[in-house]
């Protein structure tokens, strides 16, 4: 991929990303503060929130300054993960629980947001201390971890 096309697709991602938070709010995200209480929201979806508008715009920029940056399409995928997450849930809960069967594929979005929500932090935790800063392991003798963290 070219310089250009990479920094493209890096803000294509925070966009996309964006985007799909802009669809949690649609469906009433915000109201699961007045429905499930604070706590529950702090806990759960405000992280979830600022890792998926955050850690995208954090990748994009990487990614048009450093072309090829591993950390930075880890950090674009990661937030989209989060951004994923929050949709599918409350679209789920939506079509499960508060309206059932008024929302096609509503069993399928709570088996993704039961799943890839673990996309959304733990490759942080592992590869992007693993590549920081450089987008590449320390030495060769890292490969193991790296597998194992894979």
């Amino acid at each position: 991929m070219g310089a250009v096309t990479e920094s493209r697709a890096g803000w294509t991602v925070a966009g996309l990303s964006a985007g799909v938070v802009g669809f949690w709010l649609v469906l009433g995200g915000l109201g699961d503060l007045g429905r499930h209480g604070y706590g529950d929201f702090v806990q759960n979806a405000y992280p979830n929130i600022v890792f998926a508008l955050a850690f995208p715009v954090a990748g994009a920029l990487i990614l048009s300054r450093l072309p090829g940056h591993r950390l930075g399409w880890l950090y674009c995928l990661c937030g989209l993960a989060c951004a994923v997450t929050l949709a599918s849930y409350s679209y789920a809960e939506r079509g499960l629980v508060d309206r059932p069967g008024s929302l096609p594929g509503a069993l399928a979005a709570g088996w993704v947001s039961s799943w890839i929500w673990i996309c959304g932090g733990s490759p942080l935790l592992t590869f992007g201390v693993l590549w920081f800063p450089d987008g590449r392991l320390p030495s060769r003798r890292w490969w193991p971890v790296a597998a194992a963290a894979a």
